[in-house]
């Protein structure tokens, strides 16, 4: 589809215009967000609110400054970095890490999670012993 007619359909504010750029255009974004943020769910959140701010503010589009493309993929690209930094983020994926190794020092049933967690024990250990012979 020609950026200018979907420009205008979307300037229409219509439910048609909302699918043509979603159906134009949600794959190679949500690529673009996914290759940076690596996690579906996350990724699928950011996709959302990219469409929602191109919905928003397509009357600032100028074509002069460049194509359609071009304009959203750098809506693109401020939202996922500001996901990214983010601080909701960067503690929902501190937390996932330390679930993980909760998970790997209960279970029990992997040799392999047994050996990183006698690791991961023997380092928690050196740690304590450090800190209190500190003070």
């Amino acid at each position: 589809m020609e950026q200018e007619i979907l420009v205008k359909e979307l300037l229409t504010k219509s439910d048609k215009s909302f699918t043509l750029l979603y159906d134009n255009y949600s794959k190679s974004l949500y690529a673009i967000i996914y290759n940076l943020i690596k996690n579906r769910e996350e990724a699928e959140d950011v996709l959302q609110e990219v469409f929602v701010k191109i919905w928003n503010n397509i009357d600032t589009y100028d074509e002069s400054k460049g194509r359609l493309y071009t304009w959203m993929l750098n809506i693109t690209r401020n939202t996922t970095i500001d996901k990214l930094r983010s601080k909701g983020y960067n503690n929902s994926q501190k937390n996932q890490s330390a679930d993980n190794f909760v998970y790997m020092l209960e279970d029990n049933s992997k040799t392999v999670n047994r050996i990183d967690a006698i690791g991961i024990s023997r380092f928690i250990k050196k740690i304590k012993t450090e800190v209190y012979s500190n003070h």
